[in-house]
């Protein structure tokens, strides 16, 4: 049966008593108060476009707002519609918090800050694979800051890796040359260490970046 449902590129800031059917694309969630948590999604509806969904504490507990699921279709109506400046792909996580472990870790993050150290592309050691596949799998180890000056350790493996490696040059055009990562995975080393991962295939990068 076909929906008779809004789409997201025809919604308005004076557009009321809608409902947009939409595929969750990300989950996230963000502290308001010492007991209280705001759910964030971005959704896409059936043509790709996409709109950023923030639920608030007092309907995040609700029954029907408790559990999101990436993938999932849903209708969503009864919102308001508010302007948005910045890109609602990128929502990336302050370093302090990230060390903290003061976020949901059930799926991949995006972090922004600048290179204090950036090392050459290696072969891993002890691999597995290679005896499979006849390749060893490469990494690369870097330190990013942010403006709290806290730093994380991220490394970058196969393919990203060799990505990394190819565009480092343009670490050296800047003072301080900023770098995004969009949906990496945050890993417990040990206490108070954490090191930062390519989350997968869906793993980006990006020097730089003009949106800033």
């Amino acid at each position: 049966m076909e929906r008779n449902n809004t789409l997201i590129s025809d919604l308005t800031e004076s557009s009321i008593n809608v409902e947009v059917w939409a595929k969750i694309l990300r989950v996230w969630e963000t502290k308001t108060a010492p007991n209280e948590i705001e759910r964030h999604l971005i959704v896409s509806d059936p043509n790709g476009c996409r709109i950023k969904i923030t639920v608030p504490h007092s309907l995040a507990d609700k029954h029907y707002f408790g559990y999101f699921h990436v993938n999932q279709w849903k209708i969503f109506r009864r919102f308001e519609v508010t302007p948005c400046d910045k890109n609602p792909m990128f929502v990336h996580v302050p370093f302090r918090q990230v060390l903290q472990m003061n976020f949901d870790n059930r799926y991949p993050i995006d972090l922004l800050g600048w290179v204090t150290k950036f090392g050459t592309l290696k072969e891993s050691e002890d691999d597995p694979y290679e005896e499979i596949f006849g390749e060893p799998i490469t990494h690369i180890s870097f330190t990013l800051k942010d403006e709290s000056v806290c730093e994380l350790e991220c490394k970058a493996s196969g393919e990203l890796a060799r990505e990394l490696d190819m565009k480092s040059w343009m670490i050296m055009k800047y003072e301080k040359t900023f770098l995004a990562l969009r949906f990496w995975r945050v890993n417990c080393i040990e206490q108070g260490r954490v090191m930062i991962t390519g989350g997968g295939p869906c793993a980006t990068f990006e020097f730089d970046p003009t949106w800033i």
